[in-house]
């Protein structure tokens, strides 16, 4: 990077001496943590570090499915979706959460005003309430 740019401004051979990123997306250095600040830190105050897991995909409209459809799209069945997505193209991708509002992963709108699975995340209450 550095040479490309010494190249572009015409001074040859520049190269860097160091490089410290500060940010990428929603992540700032402001938010971290050493590893010796959290290794000093109680379970709750590591816990309280931590960022939903949701975080970086709040871009996508977000769908509460009921409880029996919840159970449905995590074992990768279409679901019938809310009336609130109806206005939404087919393909656009949707933060599918649970009715305690628990994030379940990310779905698909199909033709047919449906939500797919895209990519979800294994819940161990949810494959408890299958399993039963």
């Amino acid at each position: 990077m550095a040479e490309d740019i010494g190249s572009a401004l015409g001074c040859g051979g520049a190269y860097l001496t160091q490089l410290r990123r500060t940010a990428i997306d929603r992540f700032d250095l402001s938010q971290a943590q050493t590893l010796s600040a959290l290794e000093a830190m109680n379970a709750h105050e590591q816990d309280a570090c931590l960022l939903p897991i949701d975080y970086l995909l709040q871009e996508f409209p977000a769908v509460i499915l009921g409880e029996q459809a919840a159970l449905h799209i995590v074992q990768g069945q279409i679901v019938a979706s809310p009336s609130d997505i109806h206005h939404m193209p087919e393909g656009n991708t949707v933060r599918v959460y649970d009715h305690q509002q628990q994030f379940l992963g990310l779905g698909e709108i199909t033709s047919e005003r449906k939500i797919a699975a895209k990519r979800m995340l294994a819940s161990s209450q949810l494959l408890k309430a299958v399993g039963q």
